[in-house]
């Protein structure tokens, strides 16, 4: 029955779908990301800043109570294929720190 539905359908196909808070929908677009390395170009140019002295730190968190990832048929022509979660709930939060160059010799403190 799924190839069926496809095969009549070529506009949809099966992918993984995922929650993402509302807020994060709002704010992600080619556009917004694009500003963003701009002035990450800018900022580079300006300090003279090296790649030994570049360092990513990101915060990543993990909802608790909600189903994270499930199969979906959705139109692959549509933009974007995200729904909006509204409300509030508990969250895990992960930090990691990575070094433009790869160098992995870096100390750890907590």
């Amino acid at each position: 029955m799924r190839s069926t539905l496809l095969h009549r359908h070529p506009e949809l196909e099966i992918t993984i779908s995922r929650t993402i808070e509302a807020a994060r929908v709002e704010e992600i677009s080619k556009a917004k990301v694009n500003e963003w390395y701009d002035e990450f170009e800018k900022t580079i140019s300006k300090y003279q800043t090296t790649v030994e002295n570049m360092y990513n730190m990101d915060e990543t968190g993990f909802s608790i109570g909600c189903i994270k990832a499930a199969k979906a048929v959705v139109n692959k022509n549509l933009e974007t294929t995200r729904q909006a979660r509204p409300g509030r709930q508990g969250w895990l939060s992960e930090i990691e720190c990575v070094r433009a160059d790869r160098n992995t010799d870096i100390k750890k403190s907590v």
